[in-house]
C-alpha cells in the first residue's frame, strides 16, 4: 500500500507453491540459528504450535501484515487482508488463509474480518493464537 510515494502498509506470506530458499540465504539462516542461544528450541516450539493447528487443506500463509499508524483504523488493514484473501480465493489450489498472532488486538481484528480460531498454544508464557479463513 503506497500513499504519497511512501509505503504505508504491506503483507507478506506464502502462496500454495512457495519456492525453496536460495542456498546462500539458507546457509545464513542456519548460521543465525546456531549463533543465538536457545533460538532453535524456541523456533521448534513455535512451529509445533502452528503445525498442530494448521488446516489439513492447502492454504495461503499470511506471515506479516502491517499498516502505518497514520492509516490504522481507516480500513487499510482490512483492504490488505481482503487483497491477500482474494489472491488465495483466485488460486485453485488454495482453500483459505492461515496465520498466527500473539497480539490480542490483532486477534480481534482477524475475528472482525472473518477468520476463526483453529487452535492456540503457549510460547514461553505468552499466548499464540492460530486462525483460519476459508476462501
Amino acid at each position: 500500500m503506497v500513499e504519497d510515494g511512501e509505503i504505508r502498509g504491506a503483507t507478506m506470506g506464502n502462496h500454495t507453491s512457495p519456492p525453496a530458499w536460495p542456498t546462500a540465504i539458507n546457509q545464513e539462516w542456519l548460521q543465525f540459528q546456531s549463533s543465538v542461544p536457545e533460538f532453535h528450541d524456541r523456533l521448534e516450539a513455535y512451529e509445533q504450535i502452528c503445525d498442530t493447528h494448521q488446516p489439513d487443506e492447502i492454504f495461503y500463509y499470511l506471515g506479516v501484515i502491517g499498516v502505518h499508524p497514520s492509516l490504522q483504523g481507516k480500513g487499510a488493514g482490512k483492504a490488505l487482508l481482503d487483497h491477500f484473501c482474494e489472491r488465495s480465493r483466485a488460486d485453485p489450489k488454495s482453500h483459505g488463509v492461515y496465520l498466527d498472532t500473539a497480539n490480542p488486538a490483532s486477534l480481534q481484528f482477524y475475528y472482525k474480518n472473518g477468520l476463526e480460531l483453529c487452535g492456540e498454544g503457549n510460547l514461553d508464557g505468552a499466548p499464540l493464537w492460530c486462525v483460519y479463513k476459508r476462501t
